[in-house]
């Protein structure tokens, strides 16, 4: 599951809590280059089916 929150430092140690023995692990990071141009322009970085480098 992935969850993006501007307070995510205080939301991992909440789940912990909220949620004893349910995760294997908790992951913290911040966001990449890709999931900012996602974010700002609703797509990846390279629109998949376009062989020859032309928008489909």
């Amino acid at each position: 599951m992935r969850v993006e929150r501007p307070d995510a430092t205080a939301l991992v140690p909440f789940l912990a809590a909220s949620f004893p023995g349910r995760f294997r692990s908790l992951t913290l990071g911040a966001p990449s280059l890709e999931d900012v141009f996602v974010d700002r322009t609703g797509h990846p970085f390279e629109e998949t089916g376009a062989v020859d480098g032309s928008a489909a």
